[in-house]
């Protein structure tokens, strides 16, 4: 009497081709869903990418879903930044719904602020001595305040320097020699308002807005 051969197919009643097609029709499945992940995830034409003063990726499109500030100041306004950030950080430092990055316009510094940071990378290690400056003195103010400090406050905070305005040219912004300029974006990554610093009613009650609208 002959032995019978078991196989896979065999044993499990399954040919070939019926698994083809079931591969088939998955790796379909998934491909539109990858096509669909993708277009919910459609750039902006806001969106931009760079390297932070500390070295870390700082890209717009990680913060969908919350509402942030975009802060954008030059040297000639670094004095007025510390009153704003203050009342900025009081105001929305513990909400886990809102983020803040700093843009700083060096598209008219001097020619040797280009060539130092060309040779030794001076004018960034020196901003990132800021950094380091304004992370103890935001959860000093937070403590003063009666608030609990920032938890990894030094990773999500973001200085990042814009030496040819490609980055500040994307938001409606005014003369950073004269006014620092806050951009309000809401959860899609659309801005939805520019402050001067002077108009901080203004642009508490649009961040607030947007806060009530997240999803």
């Amino acid at each position: 009497m002959n032995a019978q051969l078991h196989t896979p197919q065999a044993a499990t009643g399954l040919s070939r081709r019926p698994w083809g097609l079931m591969m088939i029709a998955a790796l379909v499945g998934m491909s539109m869903l990858l096509a669909s992940g993708s277009a919910l995830a459609e750039p902006k034409p806001t969106d931009w990418s760079a390297k932070d003063v500390k070295g870390r990726s700082v890209s717009t499109d990680k913060y969908r879903g919350k509402v942030t500030m975009v802060i954008i100041n030059s040297p000639d306004k670094r004095d007025a930044v510390k009153p704003l950030s203050k009342k900025l950080t009081l105001r929305y430092g513990d909400n886990n719904k809102v983020d803040q990055i700093t843009i700083v316009d060096l598209t008219d510094a001097p020619m040797t602020w280009s060539a130092a940071e060309a040779a030794t990378g001076k004018v960034t290690s020196e901003i990132a001595k800021t950094h380091d400056r304004t992370v103890k003195r935001i959860n000093g103010w937070l403590k003063e305040a009666g608030k609990k400090p920032i938890r990894g406050l030094d990773r999500k905070m973001h200085i990042v320097l814009d030496w040819d305005g490609k980055i500040i040219k994307k938001y409606k912004y005014w003369d950073t020699k004269k006014f620092i300029t806050v951009v309000v974006v809401n959860q899609h990554g659309d801005p939805i308002g520019s402050f001067k610093g002077n108009q901080l009613d203004k642009l508490m009650k649009a961040v607030d807005a947007a806060v009530g609208e997240l999803e």
